[in-house]
């Protein structure tokens, strides 16, 4: 779990700190909304939800998320115009890893999103396992905007089929 201070590099949080990791999910699909923030609680994460392109920037630019769940296919402003923005704000919350939860996950897709900063592609419909391994390794490996080491999620693991319905 890591945290930011002032634009600068990231600190350990203590040991003895107990605080869920919170994450923004961004999908104008209700039901996707609803799925993947079903997902999260299982995974012990806390959880907010917002519609648009527009409204994620405007809630990412608050901070305290630890991930952003970003849809591609949204009206108006899409994930990858969402994220770019994210990534251009003034303050520490430009840093927060940014995982592209998506239906179009070909390899030009994802070098798209990859170039735009996400740290890791889920495809839809989503496997749980997948979705925990990336936003496992997105924030214990410090997966944000600018890090050498972003590549896409990990490998689907073994011994778990468990899948939802959440699609675009």
């Amino acid at each position: 779990m890591r945290q930011f201070k002032a634009l600068g590099p990231p600190v350990p949080r203590s040991a003895g700190s107990r605080r869920r990791p919170h994450a923004l999910i961004v999908d104008d699909n209700l039901s996707n909304q609803v799925v993947a923030s079903a997902i999260c609680e299982v995974l012990g994460y806390t959880c907010e939800w917002v519609s648009s392109g527009k409204q994620a920037i405007e809630t990412a630019a608050h901070g305290g998320f630890d991930v952003v769940l970003m849809d591609i296919c949204m009206p108006l402003m899409d994930g990858v115009e969402a994220t770019l923005k994210i990534r251009s704000l003034p303050t520490n919350a430009a840093l927060v890893p940014i995982i592209a939860v998506t239906a179009n996950a070909d390899s030009c897709d994802r070098a798209r999103y990859l170039a735009a900063g996400m740290c890791a592609i889920v495809a839809k419909p989503i496997e749980i396992p997948a979705l925990c391994a990336a936003m496992e390794q997105a924030i214990a490996g410090g997966l944000g905007a600018g890090d050498e080491t972003r590549q896409t999620c990990p490998p689907k693991t073994s011994g778990g089929t468990a899948s939802s319905s959440l699609r675009h």
